[in-house]
């Protein structure tokens, strides 16, 4: 891991809230929730995979919903 000095940018120290006017960066994350949603329909809707492994796919997918959603 680098030395606690090296993880924020040097300038940092001086900053002010007009400093981001010139240079805005935008940071996109991975949101994993999705993926595992996203792969549990595909593996419920995959006909290489056998009937009961589409079943629990369906059976994740729907806990995956119910507990989303409260």
């Amino acid at each position: 891991m680098p030395p606690i000095e090296r993880l924020h940018a040097a300038f940092a120290v001086n900053w002010r809230p007009d400093n981001n006017v010139a240079s805005q960066q935008i940071m996109m994350t991975h949101n994993a929730t999705i993926s595992i949603a996203a792969k549990w329909l595909d593996d419920s809707n995959n006909d290489k995979l056998t009937p009961e492994q589409r079943a629990e796919a369906r059976k994740e997918l729907g806990a995956y919903r119910t507990s989303a959603s409260r």
